[in-house]
């Protein structure tokens, strides 16, 4: 999978967010997004996952000879974003069923010994409702990061981790980026440090 932004702008109301943004972004990397606040990196996760429409521009998304239009990319992608939330009525047994109904986890994917690692085995019956917030940030990376898909977005990813809830998610990060485009919006500098690239929207 390869994306092309080309002239990407975004306006709301009469203030630009977003002005003329050329960039690609290519498979087996991380990219970083960073900027102080209101700088529009959220917004331009969003641009990406098809969630927004730009106001001007155009993205490209082209797996292999193929183009990807913009009404299907949500099937070539999955996001972990504090705007967005698992069901809280569901345990989290029945989150991952739910999930994998929609996008199918990358084959080998050991959900017991995962579980297990980053310490939610044990709640695996509970509903997410019940969970802290780091919790339920790590129920939400699990999801995105073992999707089947080809692209990994992540805006403030690791905004509620603990230290070893981090260590997790780096290590991680590298184990699944290959093949996939993996594009992370943040100013925590342990994020940035984890990225091959930086664009800085400030």
């Amino acid at each position: 999978m390869e994306i092309q932004l080309s002239g990407i702008s975004k306006r709301y109301l009469k203030r630009w967010i977003i002005k003329n943004l050329d960039h690609s972004f290519g498979p087996d990397q991380i990219y970083g997004i960073t900027g102080i606040n209101g700088s529009g990196k959220s917004t331009l996760i969003k641009i990406i996952s098809g969630y927004l429409t730009a106001t001007n521009g155009i993205i490209r998304y082209t797996l292999g000879t193929n183009e990807i239009s913009r009404d299907k990319i949500y099937k070539h992608l999955s996001i972990s974003a504090p705007y967005l939330e698992v069901d809280l009525d569901l345990t989290l047994r029945e989150q991952l069923a739910f999930f994998q109904k929609f996008k199918p986890l990358v084959e080998g994917f050991d959900q017991k010994a995962t579980l297990e690692k980053i310490g939610l085995l044990e709640h695996l019956n509970k509903p997410i409702k019940q969970f802290s917030s780091g919790m339920q940030q790590r129920v939400q990376l699990i999801l995105c990061l073992y999707a089947d898909v080809d692209i990994i977005l992540l805006d403030e990813p690791t905004s509620f981790l603990d230290k070893s809830g981090k260590a997790w998610f780096y290590d991680t990060l590298q184990a699944v980026k290959q093949g996939k485009v993996v594009i992370l919006a943040s100013n925590d500098d342990e994020d940035i440090a984890v990225c091959n690239s930086i664009l800085n929207l400030a």
